[in-house]
């Protein structure tokens, strides 16, 4: 995994003053969850990943407020707006000299929808970009010849609104293949650290439609439910990929798997070789 870093604190911060003021308009409540949290950092071990500082948060908010998901009418609203730009991105698709590529840059596209780095992303002009962007680390070769031999795929979903991107990205794969795959596993979060995709998400945008699909969850620090192991998981299908910053950085160590993402600072961008802001499709090998 990838540890907390000196610069990961100032995001988190970030991110969690965003929550606080989602969760309430009380300047003197937010004042004392933001006390009770930078409390809470120093004392936390940062022999962990990101996550776990997130987590903190929405702990001392949902205590201090009884909101559970300060991000839940925005993770609705992106989940619509992405919906409603779907036809756009099957007509860029179809139109493209590669359908496969442009929905996988499209599903790395996607990833900049984070209301924890981001304060919002225009997703049309991320659609309309994705005629002239490539990958900044591009294993695109070694994914389509592993889709070509795999009957079962797990995938690892990451926020709301961007599960609409994932959604084209695998019924591209499916129409690749020429038939559905013999087992698809899709693992979301059972429960939110900021805009994550829920169960509630991934029944709300359709992809608990998709043919032969089984629904996975795992928590808010990506630990899969009691006696299960993501690591099983992964040998248990012939193709495995990850979306997103968070499950790159909890599962940075695992063998023979893709990550999908946009790399959003400067530490990923390092860790992965990629440029700042660049579309990432790696293979772990």
């Amino acid at each position: 995994m990838l540890k907390i870093a000196p610069e990961c604190v100032p995001c988190v911060l970030k991110a969690s003053i965003t929550a606080i003021k989602n969760a309430t308009d009380d300047e003197e409540k937010q004042l004392l969850i933001l006390r009770r949290a930078l409390r809470a950092f120093s004392e936390t071990s940062w022999d962990t990943v990101p996550l776990k500082l997130h987590k903190i948060i929405r702990e001392i908010i949902k205590e201090e407020t009884g909101v559970d998901d300060p991000y839940r009418a925005l993770k609705k609203k992106y989940n619509e707006k992405a919906l409603s730009l779907y036809p756009e991105m099957k007509k860029i698709i179809s139109e493209s000299d590669d359908s496969l590529k442009t929905s996988a840059k499209l599903a790395a596209l996607g990833n900049t929808v984070d209301f924890g780095v981001y304060s919002g992303a225009e997703l049309e002009k991320l659609i309309e970009s994705v005629k002239r962007l490539e990958f900044s680390v591009n294993d695109y070769d070694r994914f389509r010849r592993r889709l070509e031999n795999s009957e079962t795929l797990l995938y690892f979903l990451d926020n709301s609104g961007e599960i609409v991107f994932d959604k084209v990205f695998l019924e591209t794969m499916i129409e690749e293949r020429g038939k559905p795959f013999e087992g698809l596993t899709i693992v979301c979060k059972s429960s939110p650290v900021l805009n994550d995709a829920t169960l509630e998400d991934v029944k709300e945008t359709g992809l608990d439609e998709l043919p032969n699909v089984e629904l996975k969850t795992v928590d808010i620090e990506l630990k899969p439910p009691k006696g299960e192991s993501v690591e099983n998981w992964v040998a248990a299908h012939d193709l495995t990929i990850l979306k997103g910053q968070a499950n790159l950085e909890g599962f940075i160590d695992l063998h023979g798997v893709f990550f999908l993402l946009v790399a959003k600072c400067d530490r990923i961008a390092k860790v992965l070789s990629a440029e700042l802001g660049g579309l990432v499709l790696k293979y772990n090998p």
